[in-house]
């Protein structure tokens, strides 16, 4: 961003940058320096570029090894609030052909989104300072969750003349969120630029994953099931709507897990022990029909062997679907 490089001069700098691998793209046509430079792996990702103006360069980019492609739309926005409108509305009009697929908006919008993303200064709030929010709300855009700083630009100055504003931003569309939930922004701290450099991460699909979560009907029966959720739902999570609910569910999964170990796991020998006890509270009862700790043992020992040999029976119905369902699914055969 801001490169301020000459197009005479910019084939020389690239070459200095990154190992000779590595490709470039620019808006250098739409801007007589360049505003926007990128550069890419090539031996790691495609890309491709799209579109561009002044403000803007949006890329197409897939991994070498996956054909599944993800929109990136690189920003940076004019300092002059009427020379930022062609932005909102390319912005508005982008997210109409990205619904479905990931699309990321990232860079120096020069614009905040509230007075709380400004710290010194003028506070006076002119009109056009809503346009901004208005794009990012009409276009279905949520912020990625981020830490580091908050104020990602600093004007320099000392005391009462500080003035430090969150100016860059990191967007993603519902379609982001739904394939990596788990997205998140940093904003480190400034270095020989006013601005701080910004690191996106997103959830590794080939990464090692543990086996998948699948929930028992039979939960639902236990006595302290809506209060172990309700007391999990109920903490707050910061973040926007899509991340809160998925670190929700994500978080729900431990206690949920704890209630299997506790009620449903190792099922089957669970039930042939409660059914032993019974047995034995059966005979003890027979041989002392009258002893009121007998009686109560008995029924306390068949009420909970018909409680398991229930979490038993729902256990195995969820077992077998998904053993249908697995052998439904057609094999890839690949030729050598």
């Amino acid at each position: 961003m801001e490169t301020k490089v000459a197009a005479a001069n910019l084939a020389s700098i690239e070459q200095l940058l990154a190992p000779s691998y590595w490709k470039y793209c620019s808006n250098i046509h739409s801007s007589p320096t360049c505003r926007i430079l990128v550069g890419w792996n090539s031996q790691k990702i495609n890309l491709t570029c799209m579109h561009s103006a002044s403000q803007w360069l949006t890329c197409e980019v897939t991994q070498v090894s996956s054909p599944s492609p993800i929109r990136i739309t690189f920003i940076y926005g004019h300092n002059n609030p009427a020379a930022r409108l062609s932005l909102w509305d390319y912005l508005n009009q982008e997210s109409q052909s990205t619904t479905g697929i990931p699309w990321i908006v990232l860079g120096d919008f020069n614009a905040i989104l509230q007075a709380s993303d400004r710290s010194g200064g003028d506070t006076h709030w002119p009109c056009y300072q809503d346009d901004f929010n208005a794009c990012i709300t009409q276009s279905e855009l949520l912020q990625v969750p981020y830490s580091g700083l908050k104020y990602s630009w600093h004007n320099g100055k000392l005391g009462d003349n500080t003035i430090q504003k969150k100016l860059d931003w990191i967007f993603g569309n519902p379609c982001l969120f739904s394939t990596w939930p788990a997205a998140h922004a940093n904003f480190q701290p400034r270095t020989i630029s006013d601005h701080s450099a910004m690191v996106l991460q997103l959830q590794n699909h080939n990464c090692p994953r543990r086996s998948s979560f699948k929930f028992l009907n039979a939960w639902a029966d236990w006595i302290d099931f809506l209060s172990i959720v309700q007391d999990s739902w109920s903490l707050p999570v910061n973040g926007n709507p899509m991340f809160q609910l998925t670190t929700k569910l994500q978080r729900l999964k431990i206690p949920l897990r704890q209630l299997h170990r506790q009620h449903t796991s190792s099922i089957t020998s669970r039930v042939a022990q409660a059914k032993a006890a019974w047995i034995a509270a059966q005979f003890t009862l027979d041989e002392n029909p009258t002893l009121p700790d007998a009686r109560a043992a008995e029924r306390h020992l068949a009420s909970k062997y018909m409680q398991l040999s229930k979490d038993e029976e729902s256990f195995l119905k969820k077992k077998i679907k998904s053993s249908v369902a697995a052998s439904r699914r057609p094999e890839h055969k690949f030729l050598p």
